[in-house]
C-alpha cells in the first residue's frame, strides 16, 4: 500500500513486489521513490519534485549551494560492534546501497 508520508492515509496501490526486491514508486504531487521492499507500506512524501529540485541551501559562510547528489564512491559505515546495533543497521545501509542514486 502507498501512503502519505505526512498524514498516513492509503495514496495508491503498491504492485506487490517480493521482499527485498528493488521497487519504484511514482505519484502525481509526491516525490519519486525507489527503494528496497521490505514487506511493508511504503510512504510517498508530497511534494513536486521541480519543487524540491530548485532547492538551494544556505551554508554557515552564509554562501548559497545549489543541491547536488553525492559523489559516485564507497561510502563507510561504522558502528559499534554489537549484534543488535549491526541488525539494526543493516536495512538502511542496504536501502542507500542499492539506490546509489
Amino acid at each position: 500500500m502507498l501512503r502519505d508520508g505526512a498524514t498516513g492515509q492509503q495514496v495508491g496501490e503498491l504492485p506487490a513486489p517480493s521482499t527485498g526486491s528493488r521497487f519504484s514508486a511514482t505519484l502525481a504531487g509526491y516525490l519519486p521513490r525507489v527503494a528496497l521492499f521490505r514487506g511493508e507500506d511504503v510512504y510517498l512524501w508530497p511534494q513536486e519534485e521541480s519543487y524540491t529540485t530548485s532547492l538551494v541551501y544556505t551554508a554557515a559562510d552564509d554562501k548559497t549551494y545549489p543541491m547536488g547528489r553525492w559523489a559516485s564512491r564507497a561510502i563507510t559505515v561504522g558502528v559499534p560492534d554489537d549484534p543488535r546495533t549491526r541488525a539494526a543497521v543493516a536495512p538502511a545501509v542496504a536501502e542507500a546501497a542499492a539506490v546509489r542514486g
